[in-house]
């Protein structure tokens, strides 16, 4: 059977790709990346909708359990906690978090190729693994006295 091809179809057929199918793969693809990673986890306590204040560094790398973020996180050491953001374009399925110092609990420090790693576990209940290059995480030392007057 002969189906005969119009330029309009397959006009439609790109924008249907396009507008609809690439979005919803896209999405799909970062919402089991946040569930495999643990974000979506921390996501349940410690989800934020607030613009966090201190000093930040943006472009980090960091790996949530097996799953690396390269380039693509802001790291925010705010009096109250650790605020992490992810790059927009990535930003489906990975709200904006802040974990509060009390649960940034310090594991370990490796050197891996001439670099130090520092390893946290992040929140009392989801306890997810966290590791960044040693030093990006500090928590200020006004810190602790928010979290004794809480």
């Amino acid at each position: 059977m002969n189906v005969p091809e119009s330029p309009w179809l397959r006009a439609a057929v790109l924008g249907f790709v396009v507008v609809v199918v690439f979005p919803l793969a896209w999405c799909s693809v970062l919402w089991l990346v946040a569930r495999v990673s643990g974000w979506g986890r921390l996501a349940r306590s410690y989800e934020s909708n607030r613009r966090f204040e201190g000093p930040c560094k943006r472009w980090q790398s960091a790996w949530f359990g097996w799953v690396a973020y390269n380039r693509l996180l802001t790291l925010t050491n705010t009096p109250r906690g650790l605020g992490i953001t992810i790059f927009p374009l990535f930003s489906a399925a990975h709200p904006a978090l802040l974990v509060p110092w009390k649960e940034v609990q310090l594991i370990e420090v490796r050197t891996h190729w001439g670099r130090e790693y520092a390893t946290y576990r992040l929140g009392d209940r989801s306890a997810v693994r966290f590791t960044v290059r040693a030093g990006i995480v500090e928590s200020p030392s006004t810190s602790s006295n928010l979290l004794e007057s809480d």
